[in-house]
């Protein structure tokens, strides 16, 4: 091929690479109102803000410029006020924030909700911004709805904050009430979405089809917890599938165990780790683990089946993690423990003197005793496993 040939191919690919590139640019200018607030929020501004001037009839967005500390003020957004205080954003044009006021919850609560694309979502009512809760500067409040749970004539905000846009999403689950402090034990899934029948029937859909379960009101100690009544139910379920998959015997299943405990260790509910320790009656013990690949519940899918005999020294020390952490008396569940629908999911079960004890958590950290025992039977099963190998 001729070298003028080859040149003129060079410039034609070029050329028509920057004309994408000018094309994308200006693609994003169409879907972004003032794209240099938007370049400028996302790497160098902080802290947005939302004021309403009731007198102009405007929304007033500004942001903090980090390296400067001004206030850069983004849009004045026209509004219209109802005479009772509802609140319209007039604006067509694409804004980082959003009304999710629907006429059911200003009804029903007589609040303005928004979210917003720059971290979060706030409630504005008689002139106050209350900003609702989430789990990070990057989540957007994408749905609310009104109900009355417990049927008490006093009405909650139920919302849906997400992080990202395409399926699919992180969703964690919150509840606004006026009157009282509700702790959300539900906390994280994939696509989260509602699923409303009326104020006391609200049923959280996972993934956009798996039913969560109904959500409810509850007592915990001296805390309203806001639950689904499937949760346990889903997690209690879960283990006994497993349990049942891999046929080992009942819990402590013999007159020479005086007690035995397992870990369960799941990841998205699809593979599972599965720890034993049984402590006979002599004082010696026996350590079982296997470990599973993330495709169905049965014996045929373990990959690594273990046993360890232990001398009693070996036994008191695993025990011992057992003791000092209380596991007795850790509650089934805590009145801070989140439950969630994707992560890992810790299970331990129990059993001693004639006396049963199950108590599950969702992300777990090591601030709390459940993590604690969980860590000392995955950490002796490496040692195990280390040993096996340098044989």
């Amino acid at each position: 091929m001729p070298k003028r040939s080859i040149l003129l191919a060079v410039l034609f690919i070029a050329v028509t690479l920057l004309l994408i590139v000018c094309g994308g640019i200006l693609l994003l200018n169409t879907l972004f109102d003032n794209p240099p607030f938007h370049e400028e929020f996302r790497i160098r501004g902080k802290d947005p803000s939302f004021d309403f001037d009731f007198e102009n009839n405007i929304l007033i967005i500004t942001y903090v410029n980090i390296d400067s500390g001004e206030i850069n003020k983004y849009a004045d957004v026209p509004i219209e006020v109802s005479g009772e205080g509802r609140i319209f954003l007039l604006s067509n044009q694409r804004l980082p924030i959003y009304d999710l006021t629907t006429d059911e919850i200003w009804d029903k609560m007589g609040i303005n909700v928004f979210g917003h694309n720059l971290g979060g979502g706030f409630v504005f009512k008689d002139g106050m911004r209350i900003d609702l809760p989430t789990n990070g500067i990057n989540d957007r409040v994408a749905e609310a709805c009104v109900s009355d749970l417990d049927n008490d004539g006093s009405y909650e905000l139920l919302y849906i904050y997400s992080r990202g846009f395409t399926e699919p999403i992180n969703s964690w689950l919150g509840i606004y009430s006026e009157t009282r402090e509700i702790y959300c034990n539900i906390f994280y899934g994939s696509s989260f979405v509602f699923q409303k029948v009326d104020d006391q029937n609200v049923y959280l859909l996972h993934g956009r089809h798996d039913d969560v379960g109904r959500l409810s009101i509850q007592m915990h100690g001296e805390n309203y917890m806001l639950i689904s009544d499937r949760t346990e139910r889903i997690y209690r379920g879960w283990y006994d599938e497993v349990i049942n998959g891999i046929k080992v015997n009942d819990i402590a299943d013999g007159s020479d165990i005086a007690e035995e405990y397992r870990v369960v260790v799941n990841v998205s509910f699809y593979g599972y780790d599965y720890y034993s320790l049984k402590v006979f009656n002599d004082g010696t013990g026996q350590f079982d683990y296997m470990i599973h690949i993330p495709e169905d519940f049965h014996r045929d899918s373990i990959t690594r089946n273990e046993t360890k005999t232990l001398y009693t020294e070996e036994t008191q020390a695993l025990l011992g993690h057992i003791i000092e952490n209380d596991f007795w008396n850790i509650p089934p569940i805590h009145p801070e423990e989140k439950s969630g629908f994707d992560g890992m999911t810790v299970f331990i079960e129990g059993y001693k003197d004639g006396q049963g004890h199950f108590i599950t958590m969702w992300m777990p950290d090591e601030h709390y005793e459940i993590y604690q025992i969980y860590k000392a039977f995955t950490d002796f099963a490496e040692t195990v496993a280390h040993n096996d190998e340098s044989i």
